[in-house]
């Protein structure tokens, strides 16, 4: 009687493949008895066999030859970043005391805007302070008052629309004249080589006046931070960001980071590239060796797998939860990194002045057997290998093969800034069906040294000069029927906060296309003569209005992709390492919001009613 479970010239039908047999196993399980398993999780000490499966699942029986590091010592060498360029002035010295982001970003603070004065709350503020001084001298808070007062809107003149247009705005300026000092007009007099002392008829008081000019200037300086010079002003408008380098010394040299694309904000290692071929800044040489000797442990984290069979991981951290698609290759390199060389890994604290530069050479590590070692930087190699792993580092701007640096710059920046509201706000927005360019003033700032939405200032502004059109002495005929059911229209309007910028020929190509500012007319009716232009009304898009010889503002196209730009212009606050407090305002660019229409069209028939 044959047996159903033996199978005749097995191995000459295995060898045939005459059978579907499976000659391999990934997995081998066990064939419960009961549904009770009480038994298994007991994990009873008696059961030899349940304690050898678990010792080879947890990975006891597999050797590596290999020791753990009981000393390391990092050999580094690093020099304070000491200069500084930015815009087209030559370099100047870092202080290392001001906060990076105060130096960078600081840009003027504007008090005139076509000729009118602008900013009425800090000249207010630093007309209380001079008083203040000057207090101390003797009485001449009257006589300062009338020889810097604040001068009054005049609703009949079109230069002061932007502040007489607002009724709050006019009563801000209205109780402030006759009662309070302009205190900028006293500093421009001060820089104009005039003396504090000019006009008061002080007597003998007047070289004491004269020298409370040097702290009111030192008090100006200390509250805002502001650009010593145009030059000096890190901004660059044509492309909305900052541009600025720094220098410090290195075993090969002078070394300089350039950040060639800050948009404002954090400021931090990731902003900057090592730039072979800048021109130097004149770094002074302090490069110091430094060798350090630390106790590396091991690396830890919330969540870490635990590798024994009787401790439970730590629940705060769901690494099971975390969900990660074929192409996300960060999330990857993560969960393996913590699932499965997690105990792999050795934690040694190395602290690096702020403010320098350091070159790592590499680390001489001993064992618990006696044997040393020397690590070199993982990032060592070609700054272009595709196989190259580094974090932390700069880039070297430029192509071609070039030795990576391993340098770790330790920027000179404060973890909390405090950010004002947006003096304005503009956003840079595609009209593809009007095909142009619209910088929309979102926040205006008004001449008291508040905002106001950009739409209602501009309603405001336009009522304002309706208002200002006198009818004509003989009344105009009466207008006659339509004959016709529709009616031609030149162009459809567009608020008057919508500021368009033309497409225009880049100098010495012809090609590339630069954004001009352009400017749309007002149309009053029953006003005289010409339509005036509507200007812009934010520091952004005034760029170059406001000097001595008005001139035409340009901007990368490449600037304003299709989903829009907004920058914004606000107040920032910080504490230095000395407790001394820094104010400036910046500006800051991020993503808009896509595309937009604006209505804008041309030579249109309308109905008669419209």
């Amino acid at each position: 009687m044959s047996d159903r479970f033996v199978t005749p010239r097995l191995a000459e039908l295995l060898t045939n493949r005459k059978l579907p047999t499976l000659v391999g196993w990934n997995r081998l399980e066990g064939r419960p008895r009961t549904d009770d398993i009480k038994g298994a999780l007991r994990a009873e000490v008696h059961d030899a066999l349940f304690m050898l499966t678990r010792q080879w699942q947890m990975g006891e029986y597999k050797g590596d030859d290999a020791g753990s590091p009981i000393s390391a010592s990092p050999v580094h060498a690093s020099a304070p970043v000491s200069r500084f360029r930015c815009g087209t002035a030559p370099a100047l010295d870092l202080d290392p005391a001001m906060p990076l982001e105060a130096r960078v970003e600081a840009r003027p603070i504007p008090f005139l805007r076509a000729g009118q004065p602008i900013s009425l709350d800090i000249r207010l503020q630093m007309g209380r302070y001079w008083l203040k001084l000057a207090r101390g001298v003797g009485d001449f808070a009257l006589r300062y008052t009338e020889l810097y007062r604040v001068e009054l809107p005049d609703r009949a003149d079109p230069r002061h629309a932007p502040a007489a247009a607002h009724p709050d705005v006019v009563q801000s300026f209205a109780a402030a004249a006759g009662r309070a000092m302009d205190g900028w007009k006293l500093l421009r007099h001060l820089e104009e080589g005039g003396a504090a002392s000019d006009g008061m008829n002080a007597g003998a008081a007047a070289p004491a006046l004269d020298d409370l000019a040097k702290p009111f200037r030192a008090w100006f300086a200390r509250q805002y931070v502001a650009p010593p010079a145009p030059e000096e002003d890190a901004w660059h408008p044509e492309r909305l960001e900052y541009r600025f380098a720094l220098a410090s010394d290195s075993r090969a040299g002078e070394k300089v980071l350039v950040a060639a694309e800050h948009h404002g904000g954090e400021l931090d290692w990731h902003g900057y590239d090592l730039d072979p071929k800048a021109a130097p800044l004149g770094a002074p040489a302090a490069l110091r060796e430094t060798a350090t000797a630390l106790l590396p442990v091991p690396l830890t984290f919330p969540g870490m797998p635990d590798t024994r069979w009787w401790a439970f991981e730590d629940g705060r951290t769901n690494l099971g939860g975390i969900e990660v698609s074929t192409t996300d290759l960060g999330r990857m390199a993560f969960l393996e990194f913590a699932l499965l060389y997690a105990n792999d890994w050795y934690l040694m604290p190395l602290s690096l002045p702020r403010g320098e530069l350091a070159e790592l050479s590499g680390i001489a590590v001993t064992n618990v057997f006696g044997e040393r070692f020397w690590v070199r930087p993982a990032g060592a190699g070609q700054d272009d290998d595709r196989n190259r792993w580094t974090m932390f580092t700069n880039s070297i701007r430029g192509r071609g093969r070039q030795t990576a640096d391993t340098g770790l710059f330790v920027a000179p920046v404060t973890p909390k800034i405090q950010q004002g509201r947006p003096l304005d706000e503009v956003l840079l927005m595609r009209d593809e069906m009007a095909n142009l360019v619209w910088g929309i003033e979102r926040t205006v700032p008004m001449p008291d040294g508040r905002t106001r939405p950009g739409a209602e200032a501009a309603r405001e502004l336009r009522r304002h000069f309706e208002q200002q059109v006198r009818p004509p002495v003989v009344p105009p005929p009466a207008p006659t029927a339509p004959t016709a059911p529709l009616r031609y229209d030149a162009m459809s309007p567009v608020a008057e906060h919508w500021i368009p910028f033309l497409a225009a020929r880049e100098p010495g190509s012809t090609r590339q296309t630069l954004l001009q500012r352009g400017s749309m007319l007002r149309f009053i009716e029953g006003e005289a003569g010409r339509p005036r232009r509507i200007v812009p009304r934010t520091a952004t898009l005034r760029e170059g209005l406001d000097q001595a010889k008005p001139a035409a503002y340009f901007l990368a196209e490449e600037e304003v992709p299709r989903a829009g730009v907004q920058v914004t212009r606000a107040f920032r606050r910080t504490r230095g390492r000395s407790g001394r407090t820094y104010v400036w305002l910046a500006m800051r660019k991020c993503t808009g919001r896509g595309e937009g229409q604006s209505g804008l069209t041309f030579d249109r028939l309308v109905p008669q009613d419209d």
